[in-house]
């Protein structure tokens, strides 16, 4: 399978200007707020971006994250969107970085202190390029699979709290 690096089929949008610490509680605001962390955990009550894209945390740690709808970042944060004559899958890129290559991104943060990724190394990554239909196939299982794990995430959690009520139930609050 050919390989080709990540800045021959994604651009990047310009920089944000709005500081991390500008952004709300995540349920304070109407959009999805993307800082360098690998948790989305804040919001913002204005957007700069409408299309599906991947973002990268430029700061501190590798973080990546996909959103197809309207959104923000911060300044430690880099938007790729696909170039206008690709037909690309972005999930497909997105699994790609979070499932088995998470570490290629943290070899590029370099620095004393608080270390930083620069757009250039992403650039220079090289990604295996199946055809689309396979890209697409490919980020439909990850979705799949992605899907069932917040199930059966859900589902512990539901058990927990059940057999703790039971216990209750059964023995009293032993406080």
């Amino acid at each position: 399978m050919d390989k080709i690096e990540f800045g021959e089929l994604l651009e990047y949008k310009k920089k944000s200007k709005i500081k991390a610490g500008d952004g709300l509680d995540l349920q304070e605001g109407k959009y999805p707020f993307f800082t360098s962390s690998n948790i989305l955990s804040k919001s913002i009550n204005e957007f700069q971006f409408n299309k599906p894209s991947l973002i990268f945390g430029t700061g501190g740690k590798p973080s990546v994250h996909y959103c197809n709808d309207n959104f923000s970042v911060s300044t430690d944060c880099l938007v790729a969107q696909p170039r206008e004559n690709e037909k690309l899958e972005l999930k497909y890129f997105y699994y790609f970085f979070i499932k088995d290559n998470l570490r290629v991104l943290e070899e590029g943060f370099k620095g004393a202190g608080l270390k930083h990724i620069s757009r250039k190394y992403i650039d220079r990554i090289k990604i295996p390029l199946p055809p689309l239909k396979t890209q697409k196939h490919i980020a439909g299982i990850l979705d799949d699979a992605v899907a069932l794990r917040d199930k059966t995430q859900k589902l512990l959690e539901e058990y927990d709290a059940l057999s703790q009520s039971i216990f209750l139930e059964m023995f009293g609050d032993p406080y």
